[in-house]
């Protein structure tokens, strides 16, 4: 009988120290749960900075007004595209879609430029003045309103597809007779 006590005595320190283990195994000691939340903090982080970088170094397009050739005229507004990213962009077609209002006719929408506007490249930090002036000439007096919008295809460095940016202007006349352009980015 007694090897018979000492099997059940043995077999039960087994059952118990595999209880204890799979007690310990399961629960988690205060100081792990702190280590997944660095590990997921350290895993944001390293997400949010290399989208930061990416974001830095995508090309940015902006269209500015530069002038008027004739101040009277909405359509002798002379716009400038300028690249104030990092990276040059390639193959660069600009479309000028006028809307003008007046008294006794209204402009829809349309392209009266036959062909658009190229720029095989703009490097970071230079300007090219765009040839929507040579669109159309209003010389009626009786405009009220006119709108500009540009569509800008162009192709980032080192991708092989293009991306569309559209500018949107807006002109206000003013009480002397000029028109006064202002930029809403879409």
């Amino acid at each position: 009988m007694a090897k018979g006590k000492g099997r059940k005595r043995k077999r039960r320190k087994k059952e118990q120290v595999r209880k204890r283990e799979e007690i310990h195994s399961t629960k988690q000691s205060p100081s792990r749960w702190w280590k997944g939340l660095l590990s997921g903090a350290a895993i944001a982080a390293t997400l949010a900075s290399i989208s930061s970088g990416v974001l830095a170094v995508l090309p940015k397009l902006s269209v500015e007004v530069s002038g008027s050739l004739r101040t009277t005229d909405p359509m002798a507004t002379i716009f400038s595209l300028s690249n104030e990213g990092y990276l040059s962009v390639y193959d660069i077609t600009v479309t000028c879609l006028p809307f003008v209002k007046g008294n006794r006719y209204q402009i829809d929408n349309a392209t009266f430029n036959p062909t658009d506007f190229r720029v095989a490249v703009l490097s970071p930090g230079h300007r090219v003045k765009l040839p929507c002036n040579e669109a159309i000439a209003i010389l009626d007096a009786s405009a009220t309103s006119a709108t500009l919008e540009m569509p800008i295809r162009y192709r980032p460095k080192g991708a092989f597809w293009h991306r569309t940016a559209t500018f949107s202007f807006e002109a206000d006349r003013s009480h002397d007779g000029t028109w006064v352009w202002t930029g809403n980015p879409k």
